[in-house]
């Protein structure tokens, strides 16, 4: 019983697979087209034969007409009668107009009159007429012909005598041929049929495997497993599925891998300055001065300021992807001024000289608020990392069909191997440093978002000690 059960759900299993269902609906709908086009060939053929055979007797008919016409009832046309009989494999007679049976070709019915639809079709329109009967369970042609005699000129016109030919055929050899061919047809069928059952089994394999390697794939994605990959070497449309699917795999571990580093990296960064006001708050006693509380209190306040920066930076980061762009034309060099204004005062303890050499004519296609944050963003850290007596320089170039958007300072500069990676999140150079500076190294990985968002290019060119030049390359401006 167990084992009857065993093989019950193996069968339940199997008939799920897709290479069965792929296996059956095929076959079955090669089976209906194998029967179909097999019906309509052995149908063409039997009808084929059967007007092949009519077309034959109705031949014989005429000649054995023609003969009476001439010759009359002599015995010449007995002898033609008989010996068309031979090679007909059937019966003749020879009737007066009354349906007088006056020859046949097996001596029973002369003298007696017999009569059916197709002697009288004849007798009353002198045309050939035909029909099936069934005798002794056999399919017969009966075929009668008038009999006409050739006249006038050039025996162009036909006049009717007297009587006409009738002509019965067992079609038994007819029903053979094509029972024959029917055979033959549906064993051909049958053998196609197997072939093709066993290509579309080949095929639905074909089609399953990958499937399965694909199934079995994301259940490891739904396990936790991102790094999984499937190796599908096809051209075809699952082959870029396959291909797709991989793409998607590494997507998804690189994302997972983000976001493991962005809460390791938000919690080292939070750690930090709540770790310091921790340490400043349990350094406070009862006893210290009032300067002491004020100086603990000031640091505090730059932490939680410091906290708060990083916050905001945080929120703005997480909502880039949200961000819907209106854009309009702007007029660069006073955006620039009005910026400058802005943020200038943080420059004041470095006594950094500010220059805005962006063409006055020129108005950039942007989000306004997003090409904001992103100037704000490069300036403050031309600020943080600027020198004491040094410049920063804001400027626009054409070149070809494209305008540079320029921030260059004579700063500390940035490292070769740091500059590919420095518009990562939380990236910094140096880390001890950029805290002490007040960065995250959120700010960065904020512009290059904006810069995405617009479908413009950003690149960096820096030396240490000598300064660095970040220049934006976009499309979109007009000069007015």
């Amino acid at each position: 019983m167990g084992s009857w059960l065993l093989f019950q759900e193996g069968c339940h299993l199997s008939m799920k697979r897709l290479s069965f269902r792929f296996t059956m609906v095929f076959g079955i709908m090669v089976f209906i087209s194998c029967v179909i086009v097999d019906s309509l060939l052995i149908f063409t053929y039997y009808k084929k034969e059967l007007k092949q055979l009519e077309d034959n007797i109705q031949k014989n008919g005429n000649i054995i007409a023609s003969f009476r016409a001439y010759y009359g009832d002599s015995l010449e046309l007995m002898d033609l009668v008989n010996r068309y009989e031979e090679n007909m494999s059937g019966r003749i007679l020879i009737l007066n107009d009354d349906g007088e049976v006056i020859i046949d070709s097996q001596d029973i019915l002369v003298g007696e009159l017999i009569s059916n639809k197709e002697i009288r079709k004849t007798q009353e329109t002198k045309t050939m007429a035909s029909g099936y009967y069934y005798s002794n369970g056999k399919k017969m042609l009966m075929m009668t012909i008038p009999v006409f005699q050739p006249v006038g000129t050039y025996y162009r016109e036909l006049n009717y005598r007297d009587g006409m030919v009738l002509i019965s055929v067992y079609v038994q050899d007819v029903i053979e041929n094509v029972w024959d061919y029917g055979k033959k047809v549906l064993e051909f069928s049958l053998i196609i049929w197997i072939a093709i059952i066993i290509l579309s089994c080949w095929a639905g394999y074909y089609v399953e495997k990958p499937v399965k390697k694909l199934i079995d794939a994301s259940k490891r994605i739904l396990e936790g497993d991102l790094k999984v990959q499937v190796n599908i070497d096809r051209k075809d449309e699952i082959g870029i599925l396959a291909k797709t699917f991989n793409q998607m795999c590494r997507q998804l571990d690189f994302i997972e891998s983000n976001r493991r580093t962005f809460i390791s990296n938000v919690s080292h960064e939070l750690k930090t300055p709540l770790a310091s006001i921790q340490a400043l708050i349990e350094s406070l006693d009862e006893n210290d001065s009032i300067e002491t509380y004020q100086e603990y209190l000031a640091d505090i306040s730059k932490e939680v300021n410091r906290l708060s920066k990083l916050v905001q930076s945080l929120l703005t980061a997480s909502r880039l992807e949200e961000i819907k762009l209106d854009k309009e034309y702007i007029p660069i060099k006073d955006f620039v001024n009005e910026i400058i204004k802005q943020i200038s005062a943080l420059s004041r303890d470095k006594k950094i000289e500010w220059y805005n050499e962006c063409d006055e004519n020129i108005e950039i296609l942007a989000d306004r608020n997003g090409l904001k944050e992103v100037m704000i963003n490069l300036m403050d850290n031309s600020i943080r990392y600027g020198k004491e007596n040094g410049f920063i320089k804001i400027y626009t170039q054409k070149e070809d069909s494209y305008l540079i958007l320029g921030v260059a300072d004579n700063g500390i500069g940035i490292p070769e191997e740091s500059q590919e990676h420095i518009f990562d999140n939380f990236y910094t150079v140096n880390r001890s440093r950029a805290r002490k500076q007040g960065g995250s190294g959120v700010g960065l990985y904020i512009v290059k978002k904006i810069i995405d968002l617009h479908r413009w290019e950003i690149k960096i060119e820096s030396d240490i000690d000598q300064g660095t030049d970040i220049q934006i390359f976009l499309k979109d401006f007009r000069v007015v």
